[in-house]
């Protein structure tokens, strides 16, 4: 399998917050985020992925938590 590019990566950080049902302005926990991400995706791709997801404006790294943002509800 081809490795997936940071905005693949990055729509793979979305993907998971949908399937939480989780809503814009609402937040899932840093650690459970990325036991979410590397069950199916690199380990080595998840600061990348999670820092270009925040580059366009789809989450907020509050450090504990990640939050997403209605641009970011509207990309799922």
């Amino acid at each position: 399998m081809e490795p997936l590019s940071t905005d693949e990566n990055a729509r793979a950080i979305l993907s998971i917050f949908r399937d939480e049902g989780v809503q814009a302005g609402e937040a899932l926990t840093a650690a459970a985020l990325y036991q979410g991400f590397v069950d199916d995706h690199a380990a080595e791709d998840y600061a990348a992925a999670l820092r270009r997801a925040g580059e366009k404006g789809w989450l907020i790294d509050e450090g504990t938590v990640v939050r997403l943002t209605a641009s970011g509800s509207k990309e799922l």
